[in-house]
């Protein structure tokens, strides 16, 4: 078994990919649930994220839920018992678990790449432009990034622009902590706090409904 965390309150939790494809649909117990997404992923790597992903909400819950997509694709169980997110990235998988609430929520996980500072200005405003440091840049971007990506999923509209409708308050990025963020897109204008954990491998945003 490849659980990297867990917490349950919230409930949430990452999954390190260690396994083969065969191993992660052998920890599943419902095969049904699973084929025909699995015949319309064209790579290896992108069905043990999504098996990861299976499994992973399997071990939060103690028991096999089916999971169903809603028309903008975000991932909702079949019997709306609770609220679910998922995201994945390089080697981990993660996924969040709320009890059902007018309120969404939404969790991002990214691996540590410099790439991101080639695309700052695609989601990077001139407010947060202002106090980013030179010194922190990467972090910052890293953690702005994942989570406007989960202020997106918390949100459940679409044709939103990350520059334009997501707004980030002045932070320094630590190994973990809470920034606090908002939303222009929308008439509700909703505001959010959102947890994050940067290691050497990842960063890790998480919204949960209050």
């Amino acid at each position: 078994m490849s659980l990297y965390y867990k917490q349950d309150k919230p409930l949430w939790g990452i999954w390190h990919i260690e396994e083969s494809e065969q191993e992660l649909l052998s920890m599943l117990d419902i095969p049904s649930f699973y084929t025909d997404k699995l015949k319309e992923l064209k790579t290896e790597t992108r069905r043990k994220e999504w098996l990861a992903s299976r499994v992973l909400l399997k071990e939060l819950l103690g028991c096999e839920k089916q999971v169903v997509y809603q028309h903008n694709g975000a991932p909702v169980l079949a019997d709306a018992s609770f609220q679910i997110s998922f995201s994945h990235t390089k080697n981990y998988a993660a996924v969040l678990v709320a009890s059902t609430s007018a309120l969404g929520i939404g969790i991002d996980i990214e691996t540590i790449k410099p790439t991101v500072l080639k695309v700052r200005r695609k989601f990077v405003n001139e407010e947060e432009e202002r106090y980013l440091a030179e010194e922190t840049l990467l972090a910052q971007l890293l953690i702005m990034w994942s989570a406007k990506e989960s202020m997106f999923k918390a949100m459940g509209v679409e044709e939103v622009d990350f520059r334009k409708h997501l707004h980030i308050e002045a932070f320094s990025p630590a190994a973990s902590g809470c920034i606090r963020a908002f939303e222009t897109r929308t008439p509700r204008r909703q505001c959010f706090e959102i947890y994050y954990q940067l290691t050497d491998e990842f960063v890790m945003t998480r919204i949960t409904a209050s």
